[in-house]
C-alpha cells in the first residue's frame, strides 16, 4: 500500500463523518467580529530591530452567538447527524477579522508588469532579455522607439490593462513560473490563504478552519461559525497566494462550496522550488531563516486533523485555539515568503527595480497548548 493510500485509510478510520454538502449549504449566523491587534507585538521578525515593539497582551473578546448553539445540556448526537450548530466553539475563542492598524501598506513605487513582454504571443524569455539589454525596458519604450511594430496594438492594450487593473491578460499569457511578476503591482490587493481539513479531499472530508491574511487584516474562519463567508471574502482580492494551493487548497474550497475562485493565483511551492527552496512550507521557512514557530514545532497537517477531531468530541476550546494558532501561522508567513521570493527574483533581472519592504510578522492572537498536544 502506497503512502498516500495508507494516509487516506488512516484518516478514514478517524475523521469525522459529516455530510460535506450539509455543512456547505448551512447558513451560519455568527457575526464576524472586528478586533485590533498590534502588527509587531510578539513578532520576532522585522528588517530592523526598531520595527519590533514590546509584546502586548491580546485581550480575547467574547462574541455573541445563537443560543441554539449551546448544546451543553443536551445529549450528544452522532458525528454524522450533527449540524454545524453542534460544534460552535467556546465563545472565548475570538474568530473574525483582526485589523493590523500598526502595519502600514507595503510601500512600493511600481510593479514590473510594465517591463514585461513575455505575455505577448511569440515573445519568450530570450527575446525579452534581448529587448531589455537594448534599453527597451517598458511598453512605452517599445512604442516610442518603434520596436515590435507588429505588436503595437498589443502593447497599447497592455498599457491600458495596467491602467485599468486588468491583470488577466498577463496572468493567462505567462507560464506559471512567471506569475510572480504580478505580485509587485498587486501586493496590497493580495490574499494569503491556508485551510485545514479532515482529509485529502474525499466526499466526506470537510474544511475545519481557514485563515485569509492580507497587508491590512487577517480573517479567521471556523466551521460552524462563519465558514460560509470564506468564498465571497476570498473573491474580493485581485491575487491569491498559497503554498501547494493549486493542488489542494483552492480545488478543495471550490468542491466544498460548489463555487469558483477566479482570482489569479500564485502557488509558492513551485516558485520557491524553482529558486532551489524545496520541501514543505516549514522546510522553506527554515531555508529562508524565518524564526521557528514557538510551541508549534511538531504540529503538521496530520496533527491538525487530530486537533479538530479532539475538539469535535470534547468541545475543549484549547484544541480549537491550538489548531487556529497553527493555521494562522501558515497563512501569515506566506506574505513574508512571497515578498522574499519576489525580491530575489527582481535581483535576477538586468535592470533596477525597487524591492518590497518586508514588514514584521503579525503577532499570533492564538496560543498553542503543549500539554494538549502531548495528550493527543
Amino acid at each position: 500500500m502506497g503512502a498516500l493510500e495508507f494516509f487516506r485509510k488512516f484518516l478514514g478510520n478517524r475523521r469525522i463523518s459529516i455530510d460535506r454538502n450539509v455543512i456547505a449549504d448551512k447558513d451560519y449566523n455568527q457575526p464576524v467580529l472586528r478586533h485590533e491587534i498590534s502588527a509587531s507585538a510578539g513578532s520576532h521578525l522585522a528588517e530592523q530591530e526598531t520595527d519590533v515593539e514590546s509584546p502586548k497582551q491580546f485581550r480575547k473578546v467574547t462574541g455573541e452567538h445563537d443560543n441554539k448553539a449551546d448544546n451543553s445540556k443536551t445529549s450528544p448526537k452522532s458525528a454524522r447527524s450533527s449540524t454545524p450548530d453542534n460544534i460552535l466553539p467556546d465563545n472565548s475563542i475570538t474568530v473574525g477579522e483582526f485589523i493590523h492598524n500598526e502595519r502600514s501598506k507595503i510601500k512600493y513605487s511600481s510593479g514590473i508588469l510594465k517591463n514585461t513582454f513575455i505575455h505577448l504571443k511569440g515573445i519568450g524569455h530570450q527575446k525579452e532579455t534581448a529587448l531589455w539589454m537594448d534599453g527597451i525596458l517598458t511598453h512605452d519604450d517599445a512604442l516610442n522607439k518603434g520596436v515590435l511594430a507588429t505588436k503595437k496594438n498589443f502593447l497599447q492594450n497592455s498599457k491600458q490593462d495596467i491602467k485599468d487593473k486588468n491583470w488577466y491578460p498577463f496572468y493567462e499569457g505567462m507560464n506559471s513560473k512567471d506569475h510572480w511578476r504580478l505580485f509587485g503591482d498587486l501586493v496590497n490587493e493580495t490574499a494569503y490563504i491556508d485551510i485545514e481539513t479532515t482529509g485529502l479531499g474525499s466526499a466526506t472530508d470537510i474544511i475545519t478552519t481557514a485563515v485569509v491574511h492580507s497587508s491590512q487584516s487577517t480573517h479567521v474562519f471556523v466551521n460552524g461559525m462563519n465558514l460560509d463567508k470564506l468564498p465571497s471574502h476570498l473573491n474580493q482580492f485581485k491575487l491569491i497566494v498559497t503554498y501547494n494551493g493549486k493542488s489542494f487548497d483552492i480545488p478543495f474550497i471550490e468542491r466544498f462550496f460548489k463555487t469558483n475562485i477566479s482570482s489569479p493565483h500564485i502557488d509558492l511551492r513551485y516558485i520557491l522550488a524553482g529558486m532551489g527552496y524545496k520541501g514543505g512550507l516549514k522546510s522553506c521557512e527554515q531555508q529562508l531563516r524565518l524564526p521557528i514557530r514557538e510551541g508549534m514545532e511538531e504540529i503538521d497537517g496530520y496533527t491538525a486533523v487530530l486537533l479538530w477531531n479532539y475538539y469535535f468530541k470534547t468541545k475543549d476550546p484549547k484544541a480549537l485555539e491550538t489548531l487556529l494558532a497553527y493555521n494562522y501561522e501558515d497563512s501569515v508567513r506566506l506574505e513574508w515568503l512571497m515578498i522574499e521570493a519576489y525580491n530575489q527574483k527582481l535581483s535576477e533581472l538586468p535592470f533596477d527595480s525597487d524591492k518590497l519592504h518586508k514588514p514584521a510578522l503579525p503577532s499570533n492572537p492564538y496560543k498553542s497548548d503543549s500539554a494538549l498536544l502531548r495528550r493527543i
